[in-house]
């Protein structure tokens, strides 16, 4: 059963060629300033991972790319404009960026 959804990934994830553990690193998607747009499908959610369908060019490919669930948040094409939710930290780590509504 498929459930391809618009998502934007908000947060640094790491890209994977199966679902948790079952896969290895094959990359990573940075989205902390710049959410990051793509098409997952939810139906296909294996152990809180989801594949990507599309994406923008990155630099790599594999047969399957998977993401994590909680690092994406749905998308609609017509919201002129998003909450976010910023952390910044005291202990000098990145500030990170969270789309909330």
């Amino acid at each position: 059963m498929t459930d391809i959804r618009s998502a934007i990934i908000v947060t640094f994830t790491p890209v994977r060629d199966g679902a948790e553990l079952h896969g290895k690193v094959i990359g990573n998607i940075y989205g902390n300033f710049a959410p990051f747009p793509c098409t997952v499908d939810y139906g296909q959610m294996h152990d809180k991972w989801v594949p990507l369908v599309t994406h923008p060019e990155l630099p790599f490919d594999a047969e399957e790319m998977w993401v994590e669930w909680s690092h994406c948040v749905e998308s609609s094409e017509d919201k002129e404009s998003y909450k976010v939710l910023v952390t910044v930290y005291t202990d000098g780590r990145e500030p990170t960026a969270k789309i909330v509504g």
